[in-house]
This record gives structure tokens, sequence and C-alpha cells, in this order.
């Protein structure tokens, strides 16, 4: 069970990842809404 401490950390990397994407699909003209709101979703997540 010592794997649990470290999942919350995910969360931060799949914000970051999706943030980015998020980013990258505006700057290219496609719709970024649902990226960033995965990512909203997964920071919300690592402080609660």
């Amino acid at each position: 069970m010592n794997y649990l401490k470290y999942t919350q950390y995910v969360y931060l990397v799949f914000s970051g990842f999706f943030i980015y994407d998020a980013f990258s699909k505006y700057n290219a003209g496609d719709s970024p809404w649902l990226s960033a709101i995965i990512a909203v979703v997964s920071l919300f997540m690592f402080f609660f």
C-alpha cells in the first residue's frame, strides 16, 4: 500500500498533460474545451 501516497501526483501529471494538449489544440485552431475540462477536473482532484 506504499504506492497510494504517490497516486495523488498522477493527477498533477494528467493535469499538466491536458493543459499542454489544450494549449496546442488552441494554437492549431481546434476546440480545446474537452482537454481544458479534464485538466481542471484533475487539478481539482489533486487538491481535494
